[in-house]
């Protein structure tokens, strides 16, 4: 799976839309393209596996993206090809002001934790804090 990986490691470097800030225990990905697609959350997820390697667990994904260009059905292949990528022990907390895009993250919320992904949609940058941080 690293061989995997390590291929597609240079894609997410040169994203000049996602920036990563590793904090203490934890780590937080602002998405900022003009336009969400699956493209860009295809890019974020290879760079939560390229933490998870490094051995950072818990991710924070806070859309602030200009645009929101994903469907149901979009949404539902991402997830699908979440197992491609040996996240399965990263807990995840996706965060949106938007109450649209908050929506469609419920429901990557609802099929990832069908599918065994500690995934949880907010609405509030410091309540998905307190929420990745804190011992289940």
């Amino acid at each position: 799976m690293a061989n995997l990986l390590s291929q597609f490691l240079p894609i997410f470097r040169k994203s000049e839309f996602t920036s990563v800030c590793e904090e203490p225990g934890y780590a937080i990905l602002s998405l900022s393209p003009p336009e969400m697609n699956s493209s860009e959350v295809f890019c974020a997820i290879q760079k939560v596996a390229g933490l998870r390697l490094r051995g950072c667990k818990k991710v924070l994904l806070h859309d602030r993206a200009k645009n929101w260009k994903l469907d149901t059905a979009s949404i539902l292949s991402l997830i699908e090809n979440l197992r491609w990528f040996d996240v399965f022990d990263v807990k995840a907390a996706l965060v949106s002001e938007d109450l649209q895009r908050l929506s469609d993250l419920r429901f990557a919320e609802t099929v990832g934790f069908n599918r065994g992904y500690e995934i949880q949609a907010f609405n509030n940058l410091e309540v998905a804090k307190n929420w990745l941080l804190s011992e289940d």
